[in-house]
């Protein structure tokens, strides 16, 4: 099937076809019929409410683990390093991010202007756990999206037609029942640095589908478009320069379509797509460069394997990864408990209802060698994206120092398995060609539920022991919330510093907490509480 006609840019329009008016402007019909008219909004937003709802239950021990980390300390810190004003934040995003071999100004500015409002949340009575909760619930439903929006667009590219509900529902589920919690033994993306992980993830997912388009479309305003973005998108975080060189496949089949490569305004518009991204990431690269020694994160490595590194992190970001190290963690087997297979259920039974009734499958037909060179195209950009990302990060020497066995990750793992879940999603999308479609159908559904239990059981798990663990952390971003008396704030500080912290991160804590009480509440968090003084044993 050939399409002919432009999907909107939009990255949740609702233009579903099976969806019409019942009433064409100008009929005889009766007034209360104009109800039927009005029924496709009403059911939009049902879907919406469904489909965040069921969201926030599938990813509910992601959403409820523990605050740790640099999530912890951020809004307590940027008070003291940029203040509250988003002026002086984005001075600090420009200002401080080449210091370290970064150029993320974007990212680092929308980090800042996150911990801006975190601040603010926190400080007028709302907990940082729902705070944070719900902040990782909008970035994995933007990971959702845009992997739907990518599948989708690339579809088209192929000549294909799929709804944007079935995309975004087998998406969904693809992604949130396969994500897995390494928090309690890893720099975990899935439990941590949402801005720097799966957000990262979804920008270059979303980068991805607005190539395809541009591919798609072949005009000079969809180029420039997807130039910009994927300038957007390497300035935000540069493990996003993996998704410019994913889309050079797609780019590839624009040029030998109909044998493009031969018309010049063609070959232009691939290079305003990946050659001007690329080149302004090299100069930028080039001038930070120097500082890259300055912070283990950005420095290359020759010390440890690269190669092994990458290997172990490839491996890491599939599915059930890092099932034998919760084990190892947890040394107990996984208790099967009522309130996660209750939830589970129910997750169940609402996710089947919702591809029940809303979602319909891809409008197959590849008939053409044009039509399967655009699909696999498609298919190689997320797999490049993954291992190009996780390429990236095994150069330095912190992920080398760090990813020293299977099921231990950092922010590469993001972009891996929402990478794997939309391969999954396009292979599922081609599978009624095959043979044995029917018999190989059931049994994979079969097993995603089988595993996706099993997952979210582990998950659970380490969500409910790792909470156990960090009960000092809630107790004190609750006393800082809740405006506790003052007795419980300096007892929260002082059984919170008790703990095994590096000095410099304990004094960004400590001295954040208590100019962000002074600002907002015009009182001391804990009068008189020195903890140098206090951990030297001296009395205040």
């Amino acid at each position: 099937m050939t399409v002919t006609t432009d999907a909107p840019d939009t990255i949740d329009g609702d233009d579903d076809p099976t969806e019409t008016a019942a009433v064409a402007p100008g009929s005889d019909a009766p007034p209360d019929s104009l109800e039927v008219v009005r029924s496709p909004v009403l059911m939009s937003l049902a879907r919406w409410i469904a489909f965040v709802a069921v969201s926030g239950v599938a990813l509910y021990p992601v959403l409820t683990t523990p605050i740790v980390a640099d999530d912890f300390v951020m809004p307590f810190s940027q008070i003291d390093v940029a203040g509250l004003n988003p002026l002086t934040i984005w001075h600090w995003a420009i200002t401080s991010a080449p210091t370290v071999g970064h150029f993320n100004f974007l990212g680092q500015f929308v980090g800042g202007t996150t911990s801006l409002i975190w601040m603010l949340l926190i400080s007028n009575g709302v907990r940082f756990t729902t705070v944070f909760g719900a902040t990782k619930l909008i970035v994995f439903l933007l990971c959702a999206l845009a992997g739907a929006r990518f599948v989708r667009e690339g579809l088209l590219l192929a000549g294909v037609t799929a709804s944007k509900w079935w995309c975004r529902i087998v998406v969904a589920v693809a992604i949130f029942a396969t994500l897995q919690i390494h928090l309690a033994w890893s720099n975990d993306p899935t439990a941590s640095f949402p801005g720097a992980g799966f957000a990262s993830a979804a920008f270059g997912l979303w980068y991805l589908s607005v190539v395809a388009g541009a591919v798609r479309r072949d005009d000079w305003r969809s180029a420039i478009l997807a130039s910009a973005l994927g300038i957007g998108v390497v300035l935000y975080y540069e493990i996003n320069v993996a998704a410019v060189v994913a889309a050079a496949p797609m780019v590839a089949f624009m040029l030998l379509r109909d044998r493009n490569w031969k018309r010049p305004a063609t070959i232009a518009r691939g290079g305003i797509v990946l050659g001007v991204p690329a080149v302004m990431t090299l100069i930028i690269q080039i001038l930070v460069s120097p500082a890259a020694a300055n912070y283990d994160g950005t420095k290359i490595s020759q010390k440890n394997s690269a190669l092994g590194t990458f290997g172990k992190g490839m491996v890491s970001s599939l599915p059930g990864a890092a099932w034998p190290r919760s084990r190892e963690w947890l040394n107990y087997p996984v208790p099967i408990r009522t309130v996660p297979l209750a939830m589970l259920l129910a997750m169940f039974l609402v996710l089947w209802f919702l591809a029940r009734r809303f979602g319909v499958r891809p409008d197959l037909a590849l008939g053409s060698a044009r039509q399967r060179l655009a699909l696999a195209s498609v298919a190689v950009a997320p797999v490049l994206y993954w291992a190009m990302a996780t390429g990236i990060q095994a150069l330095t020497k912190k992920v080398q120092d760090e990813v020293v066995g299977i099921g231990m990750v950092y922010n590469f793992y993001a972009v891996g398995s929402v990478c794997f879940a939309v391969l999954v999603v396009v292979g599922w999308s081609v599978l009624p060609r095959f043979r044995f479609a029917e018999v190989v159908a059931p049994i994979a559904v079969g097993l995603l539920v089988v595993f996706a239990a099993v997952q979210y059981l582990v998950n659970s798990e380490l969500s409910r022991r790792q909470n156990e663990v960090m009960v000092p952390n809630r107790e004190l971003l609750a006393a800082y919330s809740d405006e506790a008396p003052v007795v419980v704030r300096c007892a929260a500080i002082r059984t919170w510093t008790a703990g095994d912290w590096p000095d410099y991160y304990e004094d960004q804590v400590v001295s954040g907490i208590e100019k962000g009480y002074r600002e907002f509440h015009q009182t001391e968090f804990c009068p008189g509480y020195d903890r140098v003084a206090e951990g030297l044993g001296v009395e205040p």
